[in-house]
């Protein structure tokens, strides 16, 4: 684990981890050693227990790709 905050203002949180691995790595176009940053992101209706989001971010420099888990 890299970091993780929770925002009393948002409701909101994350989680930051590196990781390295192979599907990601060619997917991201990156040497198979390169460390890549992954956050969750967490919706504050998560943490309400109402509903859950997420969105899944892996980042390298400028490079990144996202996906958005949702549902009630």
């Amino acid at each position: 684990m890299d970091r993780k905050s929770y925002s009393y203002e948002t409701g909101s949180a994350y989680i930051s981890y590196f990781l390295t691995d192979s599907v990601l790595n060619n997917y991201m176009e990156v040497d198979q050693d390169t460390q890549l940053r992954m956050i969750v992101h967490i919706r504050h209706h998560t943490i309400e227990n109402k509903a859950f989001g997420y969105t899944v971010d892996i980042r390298h420099g400028k490079n990144s790709h996202a996906e958005i888990i949702s549902g009630k």
